[in-house]
């Protein structure tokens, strides 16, 4: 399992830190831990960053996938602590889809905790 939390942003993005989300960290840490995951945790990723991480961890062999992405966002796009965002539809699901030989026939559970106001 891979979880990514975004909690401290560059103050020229203008993005408040999100107090409290490594309390939550904690918590899915654990609860995964208790159902036998290896838990990987990445911490204040730029936009550039997350795909990074994300692409990095697809690489291991595994038998079900599970990633929780933590931080702001607006619309379809998630917020690296840089202000830069990446977008759920066009950056990350590509990486998921069936031409990753690999993950084509695991389960994938990917959570997304962002707002997804309207800019």
């Amino acid at each position: 399992m891979l979880i990514i939390n975004n909690q401290t942003f560059a103050e020229t993005s203008k993005l408040k830190e999100r107090l409290g989300s490594e309390k939550d960290v904690e918590r899915l840490k654990k609860t995964f831990e208790s159902f036998r995951f290896t838990v990987q945790v990445e911490r204040d990723k730029k936009a550039l960053g997350m795909l990074e991480a994300i692409a990095s961890f697809l690489k291991q062999d595994l038998d079900m996938l599970a990633i929780v992405i933590m931080s702001h966002g607006y619309n379809d796009m998630i917020a690296g602590v840089d202000g830069e965002a990446i977008s759920i539809t066009d950056d990350i699901l590509p990486l998921l889809g069936n031409h990753n030989e690999h993950l084509r026939n695991i389960f994938k559970l990917v959570v997304v905790n962002a707002c997804r106001y309207s800019r």
